[in-house]
C-alpha cells in the first residue's frame, strides 16, 4: 500500500506554491525599454531605424496580447483566462515534455510528474487571479481539489504516519512514494498519449501534445471549481 500524505502537510505545501509564485505574475506586465507603452499611441511617421524595431516589437507583443499592452487592456476577462491557459501555457509545457525524450526512461523518472504538477498549478493560480481570487485559502482549496482530489474541508486526512527513528531509511523511502503518488494524482495525458510518451523522441512530442490538453483540462476544472465555490457575500 503506498503512503499518504496527510491533508495539513498537502495543504502546507500547496500554499507554499500559492505564496512563491503569486508575486511573479506581476512580472508577465513589467515593461523596462517602453516597448508595450508604444501600443497606447499612435505611431510617429518619421522613425530612427532603432524607433521602427520597437514599434515593430510592440506591435508583435499587442498581436499576442500580451500582458501590459493595448490589447491586454482592451481584452475581456474570459479573454485574458485564455491567454494565460494558451499563451503561457503553451511555452510552460515545453520543459515538462521534455523529459519524453527519453522514452520510457523518462517516464520511470518522477520529473515529469513533477513538472506538470507545477505547470498546472502556476495556470491555475493565474486563471484565479483573473478571476479576482487573489485569498490564498480558496486558491489552495481549488488546487486541492483539482490537482490533489482532495476537499479540504473535509476535517483532515492524517495519512500515513512515517518514523524516522526506528525506520529512518525506509520511512524516507515511503515519503518519496507518497510525494510520487500526490503529484500522479493531477489532471494526466490519454492512455494513447502515455502509450506514445516511452517512444524515444516521440515521446516529447506526444508528451508536449497530452500534457497541453490536460493543462486545458485542470484550468477548465479550476473554473469550474471557483464557481461552484463563490465568495461568501
Amino acid at each position: 500500500m503506498t503512503p499518504r500524505l496527510g491533508d495539513g502537510v498537502v495543504a502546507a505545501a500547496l500554499d507554499a506554491t500559492a505564496a512563491g509564485f503569486g508575486p511573479l505574475f506581476g512580472l508577465a506586465y513589467l515593461d523596462p525599454f517602453g516597448i508595450k507603452a508604444r501600443t497606447f499611441g499612435p505611431t510617429v511617421r518619421e522613425r530612427t531605424a532603432v524607433e521602427q524595431v520597437l514599434d515593430a516589437a510592440a506591435a508583435l507583443l499587442d498581436a499576442g496580447r500580451v500582458p501590459g499592452t493595448a490589447a491586454w487592456a482592451d481584452a475581456s476577462e474570459q479573454e485574458r483566462v485564455d491567454w494565460w491557459i494558451g499563451g503561457l501555457g503553451s511555452v510552460s509545457t515545453l520543459p515538462v515534455a521534455f523529459p519524453g525524450m527519453l522514452g520510457v526512461l523518462g517516464r520511470m523518472l518522477p520529473l515529469q510528474d513533477a513538472l506538470g504538477f507545477l505547470n498546472q498549478a502556476v495556470v491555475l493560480l493565474a486563471v484565479a487571479r483573473e478571476r479576482g481570487i487573489d485569498d490564498r485559502d480558496r486558491q489552495v482549496r481549488m488546487l486541492a481539489a483539482v490537482l490533489c482530489r482532495r476537499d479540504l474541508r473535509d476535517g483532515g486526512d492524517a495519512g500515513t504516519v512515517l518514523s524516522w527513528v526506528r525506520r529512518p531509511v525506509r520511512s524516507t523511502i515511503d515519503l518519496v512514494r507518497a510525494v510520487n503518488a500526490e503529484l500522479a494524482r493531477r489532471p494526466q495525458p490519454a492512455g494513447a498519449w502515455r502509450a506514445l510518451g516511452v517512444l524515444p523522441l516521440v515521446g516529447a512530442l506526444a508528451g508536449y501534445v497530452g500534457e497541453r490538453a490536460d493543462l486545458s483540462r485542470a484550468a477548465a476544472d479550476g473554473q469550474q471549481w471557483l464557481a461552484a465555490h463563490p465568495v461568501p457575500d
